[in-house]
């Protein structure tokens, strides 16, 4: 029985593998509930018993909140479309498009409105990043 007091995530919508033949990671709009397995210090999903080690559990965490603050700030400033783009968990700005990564310094990462991802890679702060790379893609 896991220690529910240190449950990491419980959102209605949830990176998992729910349903994923090929074991890849996808939004799945069931209740998981991702918790911490005793036997190892793994995170183990309610729904499909898929296992996450600490470090992806973060970065599912991460995932989920820069999908939340992209959310909220289109919902706030009327946007059906484009992509919102967040630094150090901040949001930026909006575009109609995930287009320029000069315009942007590493490790920006852009959200379009379905959850995918994308960072920006290689250049500097001064002249800005060099391309997008995708990090996140939503299984539909």
């Amino acid at each position: 029985m896991p220690d529910w007091t240190q449950i990491v995530a419980v959102p209605a919508t949830r990176p998992c593998r729910h349903g994923k033949e090929n074991g890849e990671l996808g939004w799945t709009s069931t209740l998981a509930w991702i918790f911490p397995d005793d036997s190892d210090g793994c995170f183990v999903c309610s729904q499909c018993d898929a296992v996450f080690s600490p470090a992806e559990t973060e970065a599912i965490n991460a995932v989920d909140a820069n999908f939340q603050l992209a959310t909220r700030y289109r919902e706030n400033n009327h946007y059906q479309d484009g992509v919102v783009t967040v630094y150090r968990g901040e949001v930026q700005g909006w575009t109609n498009e995930l287009r320029n990564p000069e315009n942007w310094v590493p490790g920006c990462v852009t959200i379009d409105v379905e959850g995918n991802q994308w960072i920006a890679i290689g250049g500097n702060d001064y002249d800005g990043a060099a391309e997008w790379k995708p990090v996140w893609r939503v299984n539909t």
